[in-house]
């Protein structure tokens, strides 16, 4: 007994432990993206700059917050599955439309990798064999090459990539609905879960990356369905749902290995658990997840090596992302510590002898190190910059990883032209993206703070915690990308979710928001009465608007056919602009008819009402 009070002594200070490191670490960023803004241009060349936030900034944090809390009946009482449905179907057709009008194909390692699998399946490793070939230097892609294999059989049928970008569409439609059901399981609470399926819908790179035919997107997919199948397996001990889960976690660490973050956030919660309560069962599905990974691995190295009849190298050392992770580059104008080809370089400039690639990498990581020592204020600078160009871009470059104008490629559609051509589409969604981000986070500060002082959460809640802890302090020192790290953010949902729902429980915040209620109301009310008691001025205007609104259609009918006539039209816009304006200058002339109408009869009754009051009120000088 005295034991299993230790355990519970143990993981008690261990999720305060995560709490409070959760909160100091997203209360730093929420601080620094009000001071400064995080833009990435749309060069082919990645570079970061840095400018100072606008003062309205916090005031657009606080309306979008205050717009769902101020929704929350609304929201409570719509079907999730319905409102999951409805967004799905939405998100499907823009999809569909982003896949059919893009313009430009798969670019860089996607390219690379996808061409790749297309040598395998005709029995062509080149890549894999020749020293400087792409998997050579990097065959921890094996697992995303053999998993594009597919892909490379349906090419020969479809003939386009985009079919790929399909798929990856089907994958972000079931990684949102993935989201859904976990958030279900983990809170029980249909408020939550509908904030979740409204916050995942609206994380746009989420969106934008089915463009990026790259390991990242059906590797979320696979690392849910295990967290999913993980969960269900702790409430059922079917042993088809750990079967699911141990196979899902190894096929999405082989697909991408940085998931391997979420399997040691996962083995963690499973242990503390155990911890808690002795499961013996729990325990031995973790370890078979865990040992899975390392096993798959070795499974498929042990293919290509039978079937090229060549060792497979082991490419480039780990320390040189390390080393790579702590250098100013020196090549690419990219923040410091960002990818800048050093992993390539450093094994062809030793000759692809690894142990002497291994012992430069020791040697510059050391001068990197020495650097940091000796300028303290420059290595503050350093890892500030660094931490702030991949946590707080706001585009998570989803759209930097598509199509872009340096590479020749030009849209022709409008929409997609003002995105990825860097105009107001791409300044909005840097905007939007900067406020919901930040939004994200505070509001998981919040349900970080609900749990410390409430102390009522389930173990399992922590998973998307630690598994964000696990991705920044990896990336602080590994080579970083603002692309990398979406994922853990698209993971807090859930938990932000909860902080929405525990908005209420501030007892100022309440208040603030009855009374603003209160004052809103009333004077919707007052301007309402204003506007429509004994005048039809408001009703004689809106006629006024459409007779205007008719003229300019003509006009425009007129400027069509004279540019019809000279041939300096534009085919398709100005003519249904005008046909629009027209029928709505109509519509509103019609009601404008309508409301005179009923504005008369309305008068000319309470005048005869007060004719008959007056008639009737009794008088004494009558008699």
């Amino acid at each position: 007994m005295k034991t299993f009070n230790n355990f519970k002594k143990i993981t008690s200070l261990f999720y305060k432990f995560i709490f409070y490191l959760t909160s100091a670490i997203l209360s730093g960023l929420i601080l620094s993206a009000l001071v400064f803004t995080v833009y990435m241009p749309l060069s082919a060349k990645e570079k970061i700059e840095f400018s100072y936030s606008t003062w309205y900034f916090p005031i657009l944090i606080l309306l979008f917050i205050l717009l769902f809390f101020k929704s929350k009946k609304f929201i409570e009482k719509i079907s999730s599955k319905k409102l999951f449905l409805v967004l799905s179907i939405v998100y499907f057709v823009l999809g569909l439309f982003l896949i059919i009008r893009i313009v430009g194909g798969l670019r860089a390692d996607a390219a690379i990798v996808f061409n790749a699998a297309a040598d395998f399946n005709s029995g062509v490793y080149n890549r894999l064999t020749e020293k400087g070939g792409y998997l050579y230097v990097n065959p921890h892609q094996l697992g995303l090459t053999t998993f594009e294999r597919i892909y490379a059989v349906l090419f020969k049928f479809f003939k386009n990539e985009k079919f790929i970008y399909f798929f990856n569409l089907l994958f972000i439609l079931g990684t949102n609905f993935l989201i859904y059901k976990i958030s279900f399981k983990l809170f029980k609470n249909k408020l939550i879960t509908n904030y979740t399926i409204l916050l995942s819908f609206l994380f746009f790179p989420h969106f934008f990356f089915q463009l990026f035919a790259y390991g990242t997107i059906p590797g979320l997919f696979f690392v849910l369905l295990g967290y999913y199948h993980l969960l269900k397996y702790n409430e059922t001990s079917h042993y088809s749902n750990a079967t699911v889960s141990i196979l899902s976690f190894a096929l999405a660490c082989v697909i991408r290995n940085n998931y391997f973050i979420f399997v040691i956030a996962i083995t963690l919660i499973q242990v503390f658990n155990f911890l808690e309560n002795v499961n013996w069962r729990k325990l031995i599905v973790t370890f078979l997840i865990v040992i899975s990974i390392p096993m798959s691995s070795f499974l498929l190295k042990s293919y290509y090596q039978s079937v090229t009849h060549i060792p497979i190298s082991q490419g480039t050392p780990m320390l040189a992302y390390i080393t790579m992770g702590t250098q100013d580059s020196p090549v690419a104008p990219s923040i410091g510590g960002w990818w800048d080809g050093y992993n390539s370089w450093l094994l062809k400039n030793n000759d692809f002898d690894r142990p002497k690639a291994v012992e430069q990498a020791k040697n510059d990581l050391k001068k990197n190190m020495l650097t940091f020592y000796n300028q303290p204020m420059y290595a503050v600078e350093f890892f500030y910059k660094k931490i702030l160009s991949t946590w707080l871009e706001p585009t998570f470059q989803s759209i930097w990883t598509g199509p872009l104008p340096d590479l020749g490629n030009v849209q022709n559609s409008r929409i997609l032209k003002s995105i990825y051509e860097e105009k107001n589409g791409y300044y909005f969604l840097n905007s939007f993206g900067k406020v919901l981000t930040v939004s994200i986070y505070l509001l998981t500060v919040i349900s970080v703070v609900y749990n410390i002082r409430s102390k009522k959460f389930s173990a399992f809640e922590l998973f998307t915690i630690i598994f964000f802890l696990g991705g920044f302090f990896f990336h602080i020192f590994w080579e970083t990308k603002s692309q990398y790290v979406y994922i853990y953010v698209l993971l807090l949902i859930p938990s932000a979710a909860k902080g929405l729902e525990k908005l209420e429980s501030i007892p100022i915040l309440k208040r603030l928001a009855n009374e603003s209620h209160n004052q809103i109301s009333k004077l919707h009310s007052l301007i309402t009465d204003v506007m429509t008691r004994q005048s039809t001025k408001l009703i004689r205007f809106i006629t006024s608007l459409g007779i205007i609104t008719s003229l300019i259609s003509f006009l425009m009918i007129i400027w069509i056919l004279w540019s019809n006539l000279v041939g300096t039209d534009v085919a398709g816009w100005v003519s249904t602009y005008a046909i629009v304006s027209l029928f709505g200058g109509i519509q509103l002339i019609s009601l404008g008819v309508i409301g005179e109408y009923i504005g008369k009869i309305y008068l000319e009754n309470k005048h005869g009402s007060r004719s008959i009051t007056s008639d009737c009120t009794y008088d004494e000088s009558d008699e």
